[in-house]
């Protein structure tokens, strides 16, 4: 169902680090963007800035879905990506539970091995559906990194919010500490929170 770790990690990377300051006018096409409110034209899905929030732009992406890139005030940039998905109701735990699994799956055959952390894994339930959200721990070569993903489900839409930051130490050895994790965590919810899914 979501084909498109390989690409999302290099779009994060590629968008650069916390603290780059671009200024521009969005550009969207798969969506508008109004009284800081971005719609995405094919889901519906609403994205309502929060302050100092701003949409980068969005874009075609993998597995038929489309994204759009967010950086929060601090310079932090999440990747949002959307589809039309026909779930039953009684049926969004086990495609969440899926959803998880296949991302760890596919990042283990593209070469990434995706640890989750102890304690992170939430589920929890949304107007019209359901949410699950994960924090795990990997290292591109000798930098060690977490990933924050969401996941929200409801009858007709899936939406996939992820960041990623390079932990405190940056040391593979170390790795990422409780604090990194809560960081993170705390900023994308403002995100998740701020995102009416239909």
């Amino acid at each position: 169902m979501i084909r498109f770790a390989t690409q999302t990690t290099v779009v994060l990377l590629l968008l650069g680090t916390a603290g780059s300051a671009i200024s521009f006018a969005p550009q969207t096409k798969n969506g508008t963007f109004q009284n800081r409110i971005y719609h995405h034209t094919a889901t519906g899905t609403e994205i309502r800035l929060p302050a100092h929030w701003s949409i980068l732009g969005d874009m075609d992406s993998s597995g038929g879905g489309e994204a759009v890139t967010v950086k929060d005030k601090s310079g932090q940039r999440y990747l949002v990506w959307m589809i039309s998905s026909s779930t039953a109701a009684e049926g969004l735990p086990a495609a969440l539970e899926h959803d998880a699994d296949y991302k760890v799956q596919q990042r283990a055959a593209h070469g990434v091995q995706l640890n989750a952390r102890p304690g992170t894994l939430r589920k929890w339930h949304v107007e019209g559906g359901n949410a699950q959200a994960l924090s795990v721990a990997f290292d591109i070569g000798q930098v060690a990194r977490i990933e924050y993903d969401t996941w929200v489900r409801t009858s007709k839409t899936l939406v996939y919010f992820t960041a990623m930051v390079t932990c405190t130490t940056g040391d593979k050895t170390i790795g990422c500490s409780a604090s990194d994790i809560r960081s993170i965590q705390d900023r994308s919810e403002i995100l998740v929170r701020a995102t009416v899914v239909p």
